[in-house]
C-alpha cells in the first residue's frame, strides 16, 4: 500500500471451487488481518490476484482471477462457503511522445 491507496481491489464473493482449481492453501493464523497478510504475500510474489477463504486460508493466482470465479457469485454469509477475491489495480502509466 503506497500513500494510503491499496494495491489490490475487492471484486466480489464467489462460491468455493474444488481444491484442484485453487491449488494449495496458505494458512493464516490471525483471521482479523487475513486480507492484509494475504495482500502482502501477493505483493511480494508479484501475483495478479488473491482470495481469502474464511479468514484462515489464502490462495494466490499469478495470471488471472478466473480460477476463483469458476462457480459464480454467491450471497452466502457463511465464512467457509465463499471466498473473497481481490485483483491488482492497474498502475499509472505515463506515456511521453517525442516528435
Amino acid at each position: 500500500m503506497l500513500g494510503g491507496r491499496r494495491s489490490y481491489r475487492f471484486i466480489g464473493k464467489y462460491k468455493v471451487p474444488p481444491r484442484r482449481y485453487l491449488g494449495r492453501a496458505i494458512p493464516i493464523k490471525n483471521p482479523t488481518y487475513a486480507r492484509i497478510i494475504c495482500e502482502r504475500i501477493a505483493q511480494r510474489g508479484r501475483y495478479r490476484a488473491f482470495a481469502v477463504r474464511g479468514g484462515r486460508q489464502c490462495f494466490v493466482s499469478r495470471i488471472s482471477p478466473r480460477k476463483f470465479m469458476v462457480y459464480g457469485r454467491t450471497r452466502s454469509r457463511k465464512p467457509g462457503s465463499s471466498i473473497k477475491v481481490y485483483i491488482r489495480r492497474r498502475g499509472w502509466c505515463l506515456l511521453v511522445l517525442f516528435f
